[in-house]
């Protein structure tokens, strides 16, 4: 067993457990590569609480996910037939992320999104912060193997916020707010390239092309934070929380 598969089963709880090894059941039974990614790892090995587990597969996601509801019970709560994604309840509250391994490209900034199926490492290329862009196989032949493209995990031991890619923030301007939303919860600093992004974006007010809807989602995270009080008046202080208004 590798030591992130250890520390990963020790730090999940009885249901969390049981959620995990029905989705491995069921990925397997499909004949689909799965991987446990995004949050879930990351705060994993950063040392903080795993809130909810968020696996991709190579594959179709949304038909896994009605495999696993069926199997289960458990209830599937939204699905996103775009990018293939679905979001299930467990008992006990446990809450999955299931999402295809998928690639984005952006024609203009805060524009949909072309999006097709990838591989793991190409989805990983594709995320917003390096400390968001690493993955464990769960899979029979490399389980417990962690992949990391993008150096993710230096980054988290240097409490570092890093974007993917030059673009990040230019191709979905939200992204300004997840990094200050998350420069705010895990008290990271933000290196100088993602601050000069950072500063790009806001000099060309893209900031003004996040959609409604992305608005939505992002006040929803912010009011689940413990630190919401520092985020909003740091959004306050940047001038960004008149966006919600």
């Amino acid at each position: 067993m590798s030591d992130y598969l250890y520390t990963l089963e020790s730090h999940l709880n009885s249901a969390q457990s049981q959620a995990l090894a029905a989705v491995q059941t069921a990925a397997t039974e499909a004949g689909l590569n799965l991987f446990l990614a995004g949050g879930a790892l990351r705060d994993m090995i950063a040392g903080f609480p795993i809130r909810d587990l968020d696996f991709v597969v190579e594959g179709n996601a949304n038909a896994l996910a009605k495999a696993i509801a069926k199997k289960t019970g458990a209830e599937i709560l939204a699905t996103d037939a775009r990018r293939n994604s679905a979001e299930l309840l467990f008992p006990q509250n446990v809450r999955i992320e299931l999402s295809m391994a998928r690639e984005e490209k952006y024609a203009k900034s805060g524009g949909k999104p072309t999006i097709s199926p990838a591989t793991i490492y190409e989805d990983l290329k594709n995320r917003d912060f390096t400390i968001n862009a690493i993955a464990m196989s769960l899979n029979r032949a490399s389980k417990g193997l962690l992949i990391d493209p993008n150096n993710g995990l230096g980054d988290l031991e240097r409490r570092e916020l890093r974007t993917v890619s030059k673009y990040t923030l230019y191709d979905d301007p939200v992204r300004i707010l997840r990094l200050i939303r998350f420069a705010k919860r895990f008290q990271f600093t933000i290196d100088e390239r993602t601050l000069s992004q950072y500063e790009n974006v806001r000099d060309g007010n893209l900031e003004r092309k996040i959609g409604p809807e992305a608005l939505r989602q992002e006040l929803h995270h912010i009011a689940e934070e413990p630190t919401s009080a520092e985020i909003v008046k740091e959004l306050d202080d940047q001038g960004l929380l008149t966006l919600f208004c």
